[in-house]
């Protein structure tokens, strides 16, 4: 009896490490196949998130930013991205942040890029994730960087090591978003190894970096973020004040508070199309003051009222304007400006001249945006 127990315990021991055995070459064979897995996968996402933008970007060359040829392109982008998305998603919550001897640097290009594209929430929750693949060599400084500084743009706040270009329409060119201690930039970028910001802008983007103009223009910046600061906007209207000086290094500050009211109207405009309470600005009851113009300090309040509209393409969903101190405004220089924004057989939406004692006039414009709006044609 004691020898068939024996032999039943050495027959149990034997099977249990034949299955242990054949387990472990299992998961060797699964950790062999991971990391070509992961390049096949990550090969594919690369080509379907740039092959758009490069096609967008060369008939953008061609037809402007704003044509309808370059956002053919940017519709495919944005329909290819929200599945590169997921499946990036995936990999990191699958695998963590994958070693570069894995996949490499062009792989983690690929990751970061589709995080740079993401949406504010998603790019927040994987930093310290990419921080902490920095600190195990795993990910290259410069696409934490980047991560932080598109983060920081996004956010409307000084980016810190200059990585991040914008498109302004009103120059209808490229720049830089303006930068925090714009002096000091390049003793930032080679604490983490990086190159000056004049060499990355100009290799990148063909840019060329100047650091008076960049002062000048951090200053502008963090004057018109307190602006932006002191605006409320409801499903009503949006209202607010600025309170200071008139010019700063010649710049016409005060009068600057105009486009970041219309920026907030604009936007506010989408939050209520989209929220499906479609509305359009009421131009007859703006109302604009501008207390102690001319006397190097002015206190500029302005409210932008709101009406609702029955149909979807009777809203408008874009905001801007026109005008100056003591001066018609320009009105039909604006109008050529945004001729290239319009729906196809739209027309932009003029307010009447309003007026300020003082002397501030303006024009207030409204048109549907061709991308929020695009089934209005």
């Amino acid at each position: 009896m004691t020898n068939q127990i024996r032999i039943v315990r050495i027959t149990l021991i034997f099977v249990l490490t034949l299955i242990l055995s054949c387990s472990g070459k299992d998961k060797s064979k699964k950790a062999v196949q991971k990391p070509k897995n992961l390049i096949a996968i990550l090969d594919t996402i690369w080509q379907k998130e740039q092959t758009p933008l490069r096609l967008r970007d060369s008939v953008m060359a061609i037809y402007g930013a704003e044509s309808k040829e370059a956002d053919i392109y940017q519709k495919t982008y944005r329909k290819n991205h929200a599945a590169n998305i997921i499946k990036v998603k995936d990999i990191l919550e699958t695998y963590g942040w994958p070693d570069s001897t894995q996949i490499g640097t062009q792989h983690n290009l690929t990751i970061c890029n589709v995080l740079q594209h993401a949406d504010q929430a998603t790019r927040e929750h994987y930093i310290p994730l990419m921080k902490q693949a920095v600190l195990d060599k795993k990910l290259e400084p410069r696409f934490l960087v980047r991560a932080e500084d598109r983060i920081a743009t996004d956010k409307g706040e000084l980016q810190i090591y200059g990585g991040q270009m914008k498109y302004y329409p009103e120059t209808k060119s490229f720049n830089v978003w303006p930068v925090y201690d714009p002096v000091n930039i390049d003793k930032r970028r080679a604490e983490i190894g990086l190159d000056s910001i004049a060499i990355f802008l100009k290799n990148r983007f063909d840019f060329n970096w100047n650091l008076e103009e960049q002062i000048k223009r951090s200053q502008e910046f963090e004057l018109l973020r307190l602006q932006d600061n002191n605006i409320t906007c409801t499903d009503k209207s949006c209202e607010g004040t600025y309170e200071g000086k008139e010019f700063i290094n010649g710049s016409d500050i005060a009068h600057q508070f105009s486009n970041t009211m219309s920026a907030k109207v604009g936007d506010q405009l989408k939050g209520l199309y989209n929220s499906g309470n479609y509305s359009k600005v009421d131009f007859e009851n703006i109302t604009m003051t501008t207390e102690g113009m001319g006397s190097g300090k002015v206190n500029y309040s302005l409210s932008i009222p709101f009406m609702a509209v029955n149909q979807k393409c009777e809203a408008y969903t874009a905001f801007d304007h026109v005008g100056g101190w003591n001066h018609a405004p320009a009105l039909s220089q604006r109008k050529e400006q945004l001729k290239d924004v319009l729906l196809s057989g739209q027309k932009l939406d003029i307010s009447n001249l309003k007026t300020t004692s003082e002397g501030l006039q303006e024009y207030w414009i409204q048109w549907k945006h061709k991308v929020v709006q695009a089934e209005c044609e």
